[in-house]
């Protein structure tokens, strides 16, 4: 199935796309606390796209381009993907397996992807917690922290043989991590990291 040059906007149903080709489009996927979204050996050049209020969001064996944003998603799972994508993730469980991002670039934090919650959101018993399995980040950009990934008000993060290569930040020039309980980094590799004030690496705050 193909799609190109569409506004694809769905509401309050469960979402498969299997074997789709999703060119210069925008996605709209407005779901509820019991739908889910599956996106499987898809091929997507988007537009800045949402996808919020679903109760799990998987992605498996995709190749994305462009901006994807999800927002109140329960559980995000991203398994063999490819991307050149800024994603903004609010959820609570995030897994993370053999992902591939690069050449990503934002003005604000998180080259590549921004993990947050924020602080004024009603939701204070929620939890955030986000594991990264066997991936690469590699030439991302963030003008401000995190030239990778950036965590920021999240309960715990698991980072497990992932590398991390030639990100640049003015903070953090891989991970920036800002009001995280528990941290573990697991047979991790950082090189050709840089940073323009502080942290080469990793760049910590307010733990």
């Amino acid at each position: 199935m193909k799609f190109i040059n569409f506004k694809i906007s769905l509401y309050h149903i469960d979402v498969i796309f299997e074997n789709c080709f999703i060119l210069s489009s925008t996605l709209f996927i407005h779901g509820n606390v019991s739908n889910i979204l599956v996106l499987e050996s898809c091929q997507m050049k988007l537009n800045s796209s949402i996808v919020r209020q679903y109760d799990r969001v998987s992605l498996k064996r995709c190749q994305i381009w462009g901006i994807l944003i999800y927002k109140s998603v329960k559980a995000l799972q991203i398994f063999t993907t490819f991307s050149k994508n800024h994603t903004v993730s609010l959820n609570t469980r995030i897994q993370i397996s053999d992902y591939i991002v690069n050449n990503c670039y934002s003005p604000s934090s998180g080259g590549a992807m921004l993990i947050y919650k924020p602080d004024t959101t009603d939701e204070e018993h929620v939890h955030i917690s986000c594991t990264i399995l066997r991936s690469l980040f590699k030439n991302n950009t963030s003008e401000t922290s995190g030239g990778a990934v950036s965590f920021c008000n999240i309960h715990y993060v698991i980072i497990k043989q992932t590398c991390f290569f030639n990100n640049h930040a003015a903070r953090g020039g891989a991970i920036h991590i800002e009001k995280v309980k528990f941290i573990s980094e697991l047979d991790s590799f950082f090189n050709s990291k840089f940073a323009n004030k502080d942290g080469g690496a990793v760049h910590c705050s307010h733990i």
